[in-house]
């Protein structure tokens, strides 16, 4: 066998190629190194049919995202401080200003997006991104430890990811503490789902794990699973 040729993209001043695919089109984008004289990413978006290329965009990466979600008939590229959305064409559908978003789905009637961030959880509709109803990460988490702490000094929360829950009938909300907290507790799991329904009431909580490195919800049949370091649970409603 022999080598014929040798390509290497990060020459080229690019890093970081992200991939998202819907409904036969596939969404590459590539964004430049800190070295590289541009400061705008390169999107193309590609049909996975016959591999041609459909159209290819240059926008502004004044916040080095990294991060693209593929939804039906929308693509979602965030960083810390805004959201744009595209459509198949690449053609700009909306754009929002944001502190930094942790993860986005979509509801089961396509009309809704879920946002969760480092301190809120956003409904969105799809359509224009304009807010349909806003909730604080913290006023949830207050509700479950208020009566199990004793004297602690610090707590700090951290988003671990939005999920859809029972076929969509209900948002969940995961939430970890940071290993730093300070003082005594007896708060005795430290990664919690929160179940929310799709206007932003609070349902309940579900004690996940007390840590886990490892980490991811499958929702599928009307159940979810839960899959940390060592053990998987299901779930019904």
């Amino acid at each position: 066998m022999e080598l014929l040729a040798e390509f290497k993209p990060f020459l080229l001043g690019y890093k970081n190629i992200q991939f998202a695919e819907d409904n036969g089109i596939l969404i590459a984008v590539a964004y430049p190194t800190k070295t590289h004289h541009s400061n705008k990413l390169k999107m193309y978006f590609i049909n996975t049919n016959n591999g041609n290329l459909i159209s290819e965009k240059e926008i502004y990466d004044n916040f080095s995202t990294s991060e693209i979600f593929a939804l039906d008939n929308l693509f979602i590229l965030y960083g810390e401080g805004w959201i744009n959305a595209f459509d198949a064409k690449g053609n700009l559908k909306w754009d929002r200003t944001f502190d930094k978003p942790i993860s986005v789905f979509e509801d089961n009637e396509s009309k809704l997006i879920y946002i969760v961030s480092k301190s809120k959880i956003f409904c969105l509709k799809k359509k224009n991104g304009r807010t349909k109803w806003i909730k604080k990460i913290s006023d949830f988490y207050e509700l479950n430890i208020d009566k199990m702490l004793k004297s602690v000094v610090k707590i700090t929360v951290v988003p671990m990811g939005i999920y859809r829950l029972f076929d969509g009938s209900e948002i969940g909300v995961v939430v970890g503490q940071m290993k730093g907290t300070i003082g005594e507790s007896n708060l005795k799991h430290q990664i919690i789902l929160l179940r929310l329904d799709k206007k932003g009431k609070f349902l309940g909580t579900v004690d996940l794990a007390v840590k886990s490195v490892v980490f991811k919800l499958i929702s599928e049949n009307g159940t979810f699973k839960i899959i940390t370091d060592d053990q998987v649970n299901t779930y019904s409603k």
